[in-house]
């Protein structure tokens, strides 16, 4: 997946949270914040941390960021952990709670909320309908099988 930046620039994403810059024209403290929230997003990133990382006050790297990606490094970053949240409620069986604390939200009621304002629905309905939607014929009669009586 590709995403573009308001300048025509290329983001290019290498599977679940791994984004790669592909433009050459791309500030390169943008190119490496943009490395290192999507290989440690579980981490409690601000924006003062971000930007001491590349050597930035916090506020011209946000203006930075925010020209080449119409975002700030916070909003891609929860983006991000919102995306892998999904990822794992569809493939794990991990609790709503301890979903949003693998991928770096400590607050599950912010999780939650966040959640159903990116996706329309909270974790566990999100969960719900698309497991359901992804059973096979033999998963179904098999997990059938597991409760009907003998």
């Amino acid at each position: 997946m590709e995403i573009e930046s308001r300048h025509g620039r290329i983001i290019k994403i290498n599977g679940p949270g791994v984004y790669r810059a592909v433009d050459a024209k791309m500030d390169s403290r943008v190119a490496a914040v943009l490395d290192l929230i999507s290989s440690r997003f579980r981490e409690p990133w601000t924006l003062e941390l971000l930007a001491n990382h590349v050597n930035l006050c916090p506020s011209y790297l946000d203006r930075l960021f925010r020209s080449f990606k119409c975002k700030s490094p916070c909003v891609l970053l929860k983006s991000m952990r919102l995306e892998q949240a999904r990822i794992l409620l569809c493939s794990t069986y991990l609790s709503v709670k301890q979903v949003a604390a693998a991928v770096g939200i400590s607050d599950s009621s912010h999780f939650v909320k966040d959640f159903k304002k990116v996706y329309g629905q909270t974790p566990s309905v999100y969960r719900q309908i698309n497991r359901e939607s992804q059973h096979s014929p033999i998963e179904t009669v098999i997990g059938h099988a597991a409760i009907t009586p003998d």
